[in-house]
This record gives C-alpha cells, structure tokens and sequence, in this order.
C-alpha cells in the first residue's frame, strides 16, 4: 500500500494440494492483509476465474466468466489477489500499468483533457442498472492520487440509464488518451502466470488487463485463478467518493 503497488508470491506447492486446501491457504494469505468482501450479489468471496463459454458482450456476463481479452481497469476492492491454479494453453496473461504515471503522463501532455478525470463520471454497476456518478481520479487529504476506472461502464452507462447523458468528445478524447499511454510498452508491465503463484495489486494505484486466451482441450487443464476483493482496514485515507463504489460497498467490511 506504500510501495509499488503490487508484489507477487511465486512457488506456492498448488500441486501439492487438493481445490479446498489450496483455497483455504489463498484465504489466510488474504486474511494477513485485509478482509475479504462479497464479490457479487450472492455473497461469493473466493471466485474461480474459469471460462465458461459466455460472451462478456451480453449484459450481467462478468470478465471471469470469459476468455476474452480485458482491458486495463480497476476491481471493486482495495487489494484484489489472483492465485493461479493452471495457466492457459495459450495467452491469458496478466499485465498491469501505473495508473498514477498514466495520470501523470495526461497531466503533462494534454492538462485540460486530465482535469476532466476529476469531474463526476456516469457508471452503472456489472450487476444492476443503478447509476452512481465519481470521479475517475481523486486526491485524499495528503494529495495521494486515488484511481477507479473501467470504461467498458463508462460507456454502456447513458445506455442503461436516462440519469446518465451521453459521453462528450472531449470525455470520450480523455479515455482514448487514457488508454493510449495504459497499452504502452513504456508503461505496462506483462507478468506470465505459473502455478503457484500470487498476484496483489494495490487497486487504487495499479490497473490490470488481460491477454484473450485458449484453453487446453482436456477440462482438468482448462486455466483456472482463485481471486479475492480485499479491504484494508487501517490508515488507507480514502478519498469519500470512492467510499462506495464498485459492486458491494467496501463499508460492509467493517460491519459487525
């Protein structure tokens, strides 16, 4: 949280251990940095990464659910953790950006178009048609740069709710130029998962993405990552606009 942004474990004994041991030690690793959230409706808190044959281009299809390509966004936690079971016959990889040198880049390049990151963005959530607005980037009382992005419910957001107006062209030039510097070899770093390993990202200070991938044709070697939404209970400072976003309410953390 005060570093880099991200760390990976490598090395874990995956093979070594059966599906429930496996989740249960993921779990405690968890559990050493945060509280684990609901990572949608039902109340699921370790999710399986697994495609499974849908089209993340139909509404309710969550990324996880696919194969398809992801493009860089933020998870609706404060640490999100990917423990890879199998890795994909081809493709599937892992890569993450920066998103304050992304912010920063903007700022230097074309500073009107970066101030429009700061202005209340329409979103609807991957799992209702309720419309929140947030800024895209904040500050918390440090001046600490505080990111949540996903354009994908940016832009499908006017069309499932009359609350939201349609994306303006100079909204819309601020994510192309967004994206632009994300997808960038000078930005971006791409992480090639082996089993075993851990991938935790600080989701305020780091996007992730994901390369399309094919499975093998055997079931049991199909890619498969365990995943957890962490909340970090301590001295995290977190701007108030992004105190309820994403699919479930980082304050159910600290309910009791």
């Amino acid at each position: 949280m005060n570093g880099r942004g991200f760390s990976l474990i490598r090395g874990l004994p995956v093979h070594d251990l059966t599906m429930t041991e496996n989740e249960l030690m993921f779990w405690v690793i968890g559990l050493h940095l945060g509280v684990p959230i609901h990572q949608d409706p039902q109340g699921t808190l370790i999710i399986h990464v697994l495609d499974q044959g849908k089209d993340f281009d139909q509404p309710g299809v969550r990324a996880y659910e696919t194969s398809a390509r992801l493009e860089y966004h933020t998870d609706s936690s404060d640490i999100v953790g990917l423990y890879c079971i199998r890795p994909a016959m081809r493709g599937g990889t892992s890569t993450i950006v920066s998103s304050v040198a992304v912010h920063d880049a903007m700022v230097r390049s074309r500073p009107e178009l970066a101030a429009l990151l700061y202005q209340p963005w329409g979103h609807v959530s991957v799992v209702g048609d309720g419309a929140s607005f947030r800024e895209i980037c904040a500050r918390n009382s440090a001046g600490q740069l505080f990111t949540r992005y996903g354009r994908k419910y940016l832009e499908i957001a006017p069309q499932r709710s009359p609350e939201v107006p349609p994306l303006t062209p100079e909204q819309i030039e601020a994510l192309d130029l967004f994206d632009d510097y994300a997808n960038s070899p000078n930005f971006y770093l791409n992480i090639d998962f082996q089993p075993g390993d851990v991938q935790l990202l600080n989701n305020y200070v780091i996007m992730h993405a994901r390369t399309d991938y094919e499975d093998w044709p055997e079931p049991g070697r199909h890619r498969e990552l365990l995943r957890l939404w962490l909340v970090v209970t301590d001295g995290l400072d977190l701007p108030e606009t992004f105190a309820d976003s994403g699919i479930i309410s980082r304050r159910v953390a600290f309910q009791k």
